[in-house]
């Protein structure tokens, strides 16, 4: 499989058709005896998948990736028995870019699938009879979603997402039997709704794909949880801070947060991390579930996040501002059933190469569009030997590809254009993790990496222009007020 397809693309209605005719025939052609008339060995079952996302969680606030505080002791104990891969990175700095790559392994210059409405101020003028401005880039169908290739595939596909960045209208709903969607829900009964479905109308195999809202802004903890981690209510919590540092955490828009002082910081820093400890729990419950109904045994499991969490270390707060680390390095947990292999990848990897991989488990075809590279062989073998080149993008929210941010870390060396004629930014991955020092100017071979950006920048936009323009749909005022809940606008 090429990463950076430059033939002839196969269109999405062909390759289903072209998928599940491979499995009619598969199947047709199976033996139940082999030559010498004994009983001919069958074919594995297929594993059922599970994809859980925590939105907006930073890999380096869990205790597997060396988060010393106790926030997530069940999704530590999970990644004792899984792959953990130590240098998983995001796409993008922001949900719909990062899940529209996920579900299709190409990188959000491709599938552009990015932006929500490029003219926001209109939101304060809306016009019920004239929503101009409000458009929203959907997931093309020229795409095949995960849940379209393994339902294809004969799998029973579930999902249970609760951003409003994601809906069916948006064509995030393609290939699933049972989608639920709702809004801003809270974590308990996300889960109760999906153990639910699990207990009563699961089929092997199945696919889940459930996307829990925490633990994204604005941060709210329910109190138990608060009091638990930290042996204080809330209520104190908030006591203890000056009424400035309270004003700002309530009102919860940058810039105000950057004037926070280290009180109001640090418990900013412990709200977030209540909500983890409360995806925490679910997580478990999830697990749970599948060890009551007996399937753990022969279910992927993977622990994922759609982009990290910014608390100022570049001047910002929140998410979808940048494409520095903080808010792109995500989990990526696998546990892959009986028998999983247990090791800490050290090695970088993409998000996005989650959807090779899992189709390679499932024993589906991967489209040959797809610039993700599979984790596994099909026998569930890992096949990451080295770190990859990785890819980011952060749109601005325009429609424009050729303005977007752009970063490529490759070797040591993170290269970063932030385009509009602003010489890229250099960072040494190894001697400076946190990019603090930009190093540019200092390295001989910046004009050779800065070109090298731009080629691979011009190779994307190529494999995008086969696809055609975006195409749009309306977004109406309810879901604008959704968005604004989280924190847009």
């Amino acid at each position: 499989m090429n990463r950076y397809f430059s033939g002839g693309t196969m269109s999405r209605r062909a390759w289903l058709a072209a998928s599940g005719a491979g499995l009619a025939a598969a199947f047709s052609n199976s033996k139940l005896f082999a030559a010498d008339g004994s009983p001919a060995p069958t074919e594995a079952p297929l594993p059922n998948i599970v994809v859980f996302l925590s939105d907006a969680l930073r890999a380096d606030h869990l205790g597997c990736y060396g988060y010393p505080f106790p926030v997530s002791p069940r999704i530590d104990a999970f990644a004792r028995e899984s792959l953990v891969f130590e240098q998983c990175y995001s796409q993008a700095p922001w949900t719909k870019p990062s899940v529209s790559s996920l579900y299709t392994g190409v990188l959000p210059v491709v599938h552009q699938s990015v932006v929500t409405s490029f003219e926001q101020e209109s939101f304060w003028h809306w016009d019920e009879t004239n929503p101009q401005g409000f458009e929203i880039q959907i997931l093309r169908e020229s795409f095949t979603t995960l849940a379209e290739a393994l339902k294809a595939r004969g799998y029973q596909t579930a999902c249970f997402q609760y951003t409003p960045h994601c809906q069916q209208g948006f064509g995030f709903a393609r290939g699933f039997d049972h989608y639920r969607y709702v809004p801003v829900e809270p974590v308990v009964p996300q889960t109760d709704a999906l153990i639910k479905w699990l207990q009563e109308e699961a089929k092997e195999p199945f696919f889940i794909y459930v996307h829990e809202l925490d633990p994204h802004g604005p941060y709210t903890p329910g109190e138990a949880l608060y009091e638990k981690l930290f042996g204080k209510t809330l209520q104190r919590a908030r006591e203890e801070l000056s009424e400035f540092d309270r004003a700002i955490i309530q009102k919860f828009q940058m810039p105000d947060l950057l004037h926070l002082s280290r009180e109001g910081l640090e418990h900013l820093i412990s709200l977030y991390d209540a909500e983890i400890l409360g995806v925490d729990e679910q997580f478990g419950r999830v697990l749970d579930c599948l060890q009551g109904k007996g399937v753990e045994g022969h279910t992927v499991v993977s622990l994922i996040s759609d982009h990290g969490e910014a608390f100022g270390e570049h001047g910002f707060f929140k998410h979808n501002n940048s494409l520095y680390k903080e808010e792109l390095h995500v989990p990526l947990i696998i546990r892959t059933g009986e028998g999983s292999q247990h090791r800490r990848v050290p090695w970088r990897v993409s998000l996005s190469d989650l959807y090779p991989s899992l189709l390679q488990l499932a024993g589906a075809a991967v489209p040959d569009y797809v610039q993700a590279a599979p984790l596994f062989d099909a026998q569930g073998a890992l096949t990451v030997t080295e770190s990859r080149p990785v890819y980011a993008y952060f749109d601005h929210n325009r429609p424009d590809i050729s303005s977007w941010e752009f970063c490529m870390t490759d070797g040591d060396l993170k290269i970063y254009d932030k385009g509009d004629g602003k010489p890229p930014e250099i960072y040494h991955q190894k001697e400076d993790p946190d990019e603090k020092r930009n190093i540019a100017d200092a390295l001989p071979q910046a004009a050779e990496l800065q070109e090298k950006i731009k080629s691979a920048r011009a190779k994307h936009e190529e494999l995008s222009a086969r696809f055609g323009p975006p195409q749009y749909a309306g977004i109406d005022m309810k879901s604008m007020e959704e968005l604004r809940a989280l924190g847009y606008f």
